[in-house]
């Protein structure tokens, strides 16, 4: 089992624009989704970043180090009649790497 320890920066967490698409009507809106950086101490020792708000299984989350911020994210593929697709443009993307970039979160 892992261990997750939140870092306690006022920067821990963050609000960006997401477009979900309805797994039976494929209808597609904008939503608003929070998002959390987190440490993981053991076994990984990595710094990660999840969805806390907004989100569609509630298990949306990628390892900080190594993420290009500069593409969208697939948080969600969907799943049909099942689960919601959620996507995060390349543009809110961009907006994490100043708060929740490698270089920032090396300093823990």
């Amino acid at each position: 089992m892992m261990n997750k320890t939140p870092d306690i920066k006022e920067d821990n967490f963050v609000r960006i624009k997401g477009i979900r698409t309805n797994c039976v009507t494929g209808e597609e809106k904008e939503v608003i989704v929070t998002l959390e950086k987190y440490f993981y101490m053991q076994p990984l020792n990595e710094w990660w970043v999840c969805i806390i708000g907004g989100g569609v299984t509630g298990f949306e989350s990628f390892k900080v180090k190594g993420c290009d911020f500069s593409t969208g994210w697939l948080a969600c593929g969907g799943t049909k009649d099942r689960w919601d697709k959620l996507y995060i443009p390349a543009d809110q993307m961009q907006k994490l790497e100043p708060i929740f970039g490698v270089g920032k979160n090396e300093q823990r």
